[in-house]
């Protein structure tokens, strides 16, 4: 094998490894239980590199943005998962931008995406959304995915 064409071969494989080492580290942190109290910006992370890999491979994007302070919400992190990934998984996988953005909204955290659903909730979920305290709401073309907060909203996550 001539030295250029192992070069190129060598590129790839790094670009390749590139992108598929943050999926594997989301989907192994996604394998492991949830800290309580859930703070939402650290289960919706790995959620958010497994469904943009799919919104990418749909020819679309997603983008969430979140500020810095802390989000911690009363709803165990099985649950938060479970309805995060439903919203991602109901807004993800045709070919248009998904943008989101994660910030309090009064007593409660929010996630707020700025597309419309391509697909229902489902039944089951919003069940679980009830029992647990959460909602999903959607007005001129966003849905809204809220849960009550944990703390005050002045709250800082500044180390």
């Amino acid at each position: 094998m001539e030295g250029s064409s192992l070069t190129a071969y060598a590129a790839a494989a790094s670009g390749e490894l590139e992108r598929t080492l943050p999926l594997v580290s989301a989907l192994l942190s996604l394998a492991r239980p949830s800290a309580f109290p859930v703070d939402l910006r650290h289960a919706l992370e790995p959620l958010s590199v497994v469904y943009g890999a799919i919104a990418n491979a749909a020819g679309g994007t997603l983008r969430i943005s979140n500020c810095t302070e802390q989000m911690f919400v009363s709803t165990g992190g099985t649950a938060a998962r479970t309805l995060l990934a439903e919203l991602l998984d109901a807004a993800v996988g045709e070919p248009r931008a998904v943008t989101g953005e994660l910030h309090r909204q009064g007593d409660r955290v929010a996630l707020r995406l700025s597309s419309p659903l391509a697909r229902p909730i489902g039944s089951d979920v919003r069940r679980l959304a009830t029992s647990t305290g959460a909602r999903f709401d959607s007005a001129h073309g966003a849905t809204l995915l809220s849960f009550p907060a944990l703390t005050p909203s002045g709250a800082d996550s500044t180390p």
